[in-house]
């Protein structure tokens, strides 16, 4: 972690899960954290009215696997193969606290573009209502939606993917919060990055090229 303060030679103190404060300088590092959430705190001496905080989750390693259409991931894993003209969805997130590797995979539909279809059409991921979850690393192309999440997910991360000619968004958050969306390159959809009810969510760093309707 690094952080800064505005408080001309203020003493910085930092906690970790709750941890009495103790004197501390930027950067400060952590390791050897047990599989769980976590919290960081950093104030300007016991003054602060207001510690920054910042709260993660480390989940457990993926699992190298072979995945089909429409399976439920119900644990962490490591895609083994690539997926092509699947007829519904994609895959389907199952359990909360898990990170979804896509290993240089493709997780491809029934390239919906163009059909004139707006409603009812799959995602490549979906996630409804699980918190903490990890997509990472691959291609989701060629759904309804390249990823979705919505009813009241919170703190899920995708990050590194890429989103291409999606019908409806590369990536759709409804009632989704404080979620990131980074360092992702969405380009071909109708809609980039699509936020419906949306709180407290960061879009940080994408690529977001030829998509036909607004980026975000």
């Amino acid at each position: 972690f690094a952080f800064t303060t505005t408080e001309g030679g203020a003493t910085l103190e930092c906690s970790l899960d709750g941890a009495p404060f103790a004197t501390c300088t930027s950067p400060i590092t952590y390791t050897g954290l047990s599989i769980d959430e976590h919290v960081f705190t950093v104030r300007a001496a016991a003054t602060d009215p207001q510690p920054s905080v910042y709260v993660w989750h480390i989940v457990p390693a993926p699992v190298p696997t072979t995945v089909t259409c429409g399976q439920v991931l119900n644990h962490s894993v490591q895609l083994l193969n690539s997926l092509s003209n699947c007829p519904a969805g994609g895959l389907y997130i199952g359990a909360a606290n898990i990170a979804v590797d896509l290993n240089g995979q493709t997780v491809d539909g029934l390239n919906y573009s163009g059909t004139g279809q707006s409603s009812g059409l799959p995602a490549g991921i979906t996630n409804i209502g699980f918190d903490n979850v990890l997509i990472y690393g691959g291609t989701v192309q060629e759904f309804g939606y390249g990823i979705l999440l919505m009813t009241e997910t919170t703190h899920n991360t995708i990050r590194n993917t890429t989103l291409l000619t999606n019908a409806i968004a590369g990536a759709m958050l409804a009632d989704t919060s404080n979620s990131l969306v980074r360092d992702n390159n969405l380009g071909g959809n109708l809609e980039g990055v699509w936020l419906m009810n949306a709180d407290n969510n960061v879009v940080l760093n994408n690529s977001l090229d030829d998509n036909i309707g607004v980026p975000i």
